[in-house]
């Protein structure tokens, strides 16, 4: 008891002192922790084909290991994210030597979460048990703090929400195909650090990154990184041995920044007959809006750039690539859109004499050719009045949008994550009120009957609150309930269900506040007869 005690408190120690040094670990976007004995040193990145490292703003992008070993191509790092020159692997940019030892069972609830958990099976807090296996199977938000887990599985399209700034210790971090991980959150708000070695559970890799997974945060860990391919990191890693495959990109989030330029959503699934809209915020190094910010903005598209453009607002005229706006009050929003079956990336750059020269980036948005499209777009709402949502299952051909009327009988349609865009909650806080589903029998998802292409009133929600929000949905499949350890499925834009995005406008609820006077007026101009002025007390 008292050896475990100890444990607790020199972990917690371990916390403390990485919230104080935190840019000792992560000096860079891409290094290998300090070895213990650099006579020793083994550490390598391997980039196969189009991997990337991009470093905004800086002079040239450095990278630290002992070994670079490029394939394919030589030009792999970016100041801009649009241009591309040769990495500088710098030996001694290194991240501290965390000195982080296996996780041992006997530290572990030897439960299995959700499966043998009677709590939550979607929230989990940091004094719940330390599960030996969290196998997330539905989309799972953790409240700020501190998690030590054995083997932390994401399922095949699910995703973790931080809620505030959150640490999760593990030994074996496994994402698989398009899992999301802090998607749409700020990376600071998220440290994972991976205790295990190669090998040491299930014979597999430290960390393991399948195809499509993305992660905002910052993953440290003395052994290996493998990304599958198509993944996204925005943040850093630290690991001795780092395997970038075809399209992975690891984009560096710096830690000395006093000012940020955040995008948010950064990625979506939506309909090519649909607009995405894409709100620019200036925030502080604490995730605050600095509404007193004003600017110049301009937004590029970075990918499939001649098929897709920019408008100012859901109605106005698409404009090509770039935009270039004012920015007011530290927030602007444009509205993306692209042709058919296009995935597109954006770069943006903000400048005002206060700030300086700030530069995000984001993607993928992804523009299907077949999806759901919610009718009206965008749904505009009373906050606290419930509102019906019909969908349609649209098609773009020809620079035309046509629902599909061979679209017929009922559907398992689920409901993906809900995006708060307007008051943005990117800094891992709480929406103060939630999205309502008032006609959703079951848990996420229902059975939604579609004739000709048209399901009518296939949702009632309802939103308390006024503001700008949106909600996934998609086709589901009884298959991704609980899926395999070391299941390699296919991305969630590369599958052949029918998806889609809802963007919601909710207004506030107005009283009209009306005087013995005024209803006297209105009465009698409802009865034709002239009104009465009234004479001054």
């Amino acid at each position: 008891m008292i050896i475990k005690n100890v444990l607790a408190i020199l972990i917690l120690l371990f916390s403390f002192h990485v919230s104080a040094s935190y840019i000792n670990y992560f000096p860079g976007p891409a290094q290998a922790p300090r070895s213990a004995n650099p006579n020793s040193d083994n550490s390598e990145l391997f980039m196969n084909g189009n991997g990337y490292i991009v470093n905004l703003g800086a002079g040239t992008v450095e990278i630290g290991f002992n070994k670079y070993s490029p394939r394919g191509q030589e030009k792999h790092c970016s100041t801009d994210g649009k241009t591309f020159e040769k990495c500088v692997n710098n030996k001694d940019l290194r991240g501290d030597n965390a000195g982080l030892v296996l996780i041992k069972d006997s530290e572990l609830d030897p439960r299995e979460f959700p499966g043998e958990w009677d709590g939550s099976r979607d929230n989990l807090k940091p004094t719940d048990p330390k599960f030996k296996i969290v196998r997330v199977s539905q989309n799972l938000s953790l409240d700020s703090g501190v998690y030590h887990f054995g083997e932390l599985v994401v399922g095949n399209g699910k995703s973790i929400t931080v809620k505030g700034k959150v640490e999760i210790h593990v030994n074996q971090l496994h994402l698989n195909g398009s899992a999301k991980v802090n998607l749409n959150g700020v990376p600071e708000n998220l440290t994972i650090w991976v205790h295990g070695g190669d090998g040491e559970v299930n014979d597999m890799p430290s960390v393991q990154l399948n195809y499509g997974s993305t992660v905002h945060g910052y993953i440290y860990t003395q052994a290996g990184v493998d990304f599958g391919g198509n993944n996204d990191v925005l943040g850093a890693v630290t690991a001795n041995n780092i395997k970038m495959n075809q399209n992975s990109t690891i984009t560096y989030s710096s830690l000395y920044a006093d000012y940020k330029l955040v995008m948010t959503p950064k990625n979506t699934y939506s309909s090519s007959c649909s607009r995405v809209p894409i709100t620019f915020q200036v925030m502080d190094k604490n995730g605050e809006l600095l509404k007193d910010i004003s600017g110049n903005l301009e937004a590029t598209i970075t990918r499939q750039q001649e098929h897709s453009c920019w408008a100012i607002s859901p109605e106005s005229t698409c404009f090509s690539s770039p935009a270039k706006v004012l920015l007011t009050e530290g927030s602007r929003t444009l509205w993306l859109q692209s042709d058919a079956n296009n995935t597109v990336n954006v770069s943006a750059e903000f400048y005002s004499d206060k700030t300086g020269i700030l530069r995000e980036i984001g993607g993928r948005y992804r523009f299907a050719p077949v999806s759901f499209r919610v009718t009206p777009e965008p749904v505009k709402m009373v906050a606290g009045k419930p509102q019906f949502l019909s969908l349609e299952a649209v098609a773009a051909t020809g620079g035309q949008c046509e629902v599909v009327g061979d679209y017929n009988g009922i559907k398992t349609l689920a409901i993906g994550e809900t995006q708060y865009l307007s008051p943005n909650y990117v800094d891992g806080t709480e929406a103060p009120t939630s999205l309502e589903f008032l006609n959703v029998p079951l848990e996420k998802f229902k059975l939604v009957t579609f004739v000709d292409g048209l399901a009518k009133d296939a949702f009632e929600v309802r939103y308390a609150d006024a503001g700008q929000l949106s909600f996934s949905l998609y086709e589901f499949d009884i298959n991704e309930i609980d899926p395999a350890l070391n299941q390699q499925d296919k991305a969630a834009d590369e599958d052949n269900r029918v998806r889609g995005t809802a963007y919601l406008d909710v207004r506030p609820y107005t009283l009209l506040f009306v005087t013995p006077m005024r209803i006297k007026d209105i009465r009698l101009k409802m009865m034709h007869l002239p009104m009465q002025v009234p004479h001054s007390v």
